[in-house]
């Protein structure tokens, strides 16, 4: 675990991407949506909002890319990484390690809600 998590945290270097390019691609109104097409709840949203908020010591939108505003570093990552296994009791499996699953609240939030299996609301926790 430790070599996968290494190769994660070397993975997360900054990325300059195009302006514009949807890193993942939205459900028809914009809502990030798991594989089964379910959109995040809106409580877990603002729950990971509100963790995100806290550890970056900044106030934080859902869609606020927390690596492009530079609040985040691969310390701070691998924590993200460390917060949803535990509060969402799931084992984040090195092919989920990808920047895309985490840049951002609602993303967090779409992927835990693919990992659990269902709409994930805000009060579900360890």
């Amino acid at each position: 675990m430790a070599d996968e998590l290494g190769a994660f945290a070397a993975y997360l270097q900054p990325v300059a991407f195009p302006t514009g390019y949807p890193a993942v691609i939205p459900g028809e109104d914009g809502q990030q949506m798991s594989d089964e097409g379910i959109p995040p709840h809106p409580e877990l949203v603002e729950r990971l909002v509100q963790h995100f908020s806290v550890v970056t010591a900044t106030r934080l939108g859902p869609d606020d890319d927390y690596f492009v505003m530079g609040l985040v570093n691969s310390l701070r990552a691998l924590e993200i990484v460390a917060y949803l296994e535990r509060t969402f009791d799931f084992e984040i499996d090195i092919d989920d390690l990808d920047l895309d699953n985490f840049r951002t609240a609602r993303r967090a939030a779409a992927f835990v809600t693919r990992k659990c299996g269902t709409a994930v609301d805000g009060g579900t926790s360890r």
